[in-house]
């Protein structure tokens, strides 16, 4: 789904888990006419010691669907053009996020999300391990993998239907993956 901020037509990524909305700091710059900082911010992300500092402007014209909005936004430098947050999800559009139909109902309008993707793309990365390791039954233990280096903070989740259970874990760029 994509959404117009400003005089720019923008990937967004739907995260109900962030409270605020944010767009990328180089959407940001692009705009034709940005709007005013109200603030600087610091931004406090879901790892514990993450932050990041960034901006409040506003007000900023948003298309959202078929209708726009008038909403003061977060800029802060991140990889996706923008997050489509917790503030703007409920006290703006009410919103319905149906997850297995994979469509956000949002002001009343039906609309289709891309899931794992934000340009038609799946974004993910196989990690493996590279022997093998046998994990006793009702135990915990940590395995170190490999992968490329990524230049931005990723996320480490199970895929498909491993028997094993594997928490999602929020790495920093450059780090190494650890289940």
């Amino acid at each position: 789904m994509k959404v117009q901020v400003g005089d720019i037509v923008v990937n967004k990524v739907v995260d109900s888990a962030a409270e605020v909305s944010i767009i990328s700091d180089k959407i940001y710059k692009s705009m034709k006419h940005p709007p005013p900082k109200l603030r600087d911010v610091k931004l406090l992300t879901a790892g514990r010691k993450l932050s990041m500092h960034g901006s409040i402007v506003g007000p900023v014209k948003l298309k959202i669907g078929n209708c726009w909005y008038k909403e003061n936004l977060y800029v802060a430098p991140i990889d996706t053009d923008m997050l489509l947050g917790f503030d703007i999800l409920v006290n703006r559009g009410k919103a319905i996020l149906n997850m297995a139909e994979a469509i956000l109902i949002f002001d009343g309008q039906v609309l289709s999300l891309d899931m794992g993707s934000t340009d038609g793309h799946r974004q993910i990365a196989e990690v493996r391990v590279g022997k093998r390791r046998v994990v006793p039954p009702n135990s915990v233990m940590m395995v170190k993998c490999q992968m490329p280096k990524s230049e931005t903070d990723y996320v480490v989740e199970s895929f498909g239907n491993s028997k094993l259970l594997v928490p999602r874990v929020v790495l920093s760029a450059g780090s190494d993956p650890v289940l």
